[in-house]
């Protein structure tokens, strides 16, 4: 699911982490923000402030398999002979 779901029409089926937007009204915000919550044996673990909407938590980048990231000193070591050629 990747669109906002208001309380008011619906509930997680599964306990779990999810991208919650609170009212703020706690926290002490004029407008609702977004953050995470965990919802629990059918309700949500929400602080005090109160969850208005929630959407599931994406599926975790994953970059090509046999892609590896550069270290530090593998990016410097390349710049310093991109430069060396010139």
């Amino acid at each position: 699911m990747d669109k906002w779901v208001p309380v008011t029409e619906k509930l997680p089926t599964k306990e779990g982490l999810y991208i919650v937007t609170m009212d703020g009204g706690i926290a002490g915000q004029k407008e609702p923000f977004t953050s995470t919550g965990y919802f629990e044996n059918g309700q949500w673990d929400d602080d005090g402030d109160c969850v208005i909407a929630w959407m599931s938590l994406p599926e975790p980048y994953k970059a090509g398999v046999n892609r590896k990231c550069p270290t530090w000193g593998n990016r410097v070591f390349g710049d310093f002979m991109k430069n060396a050629k010139k």
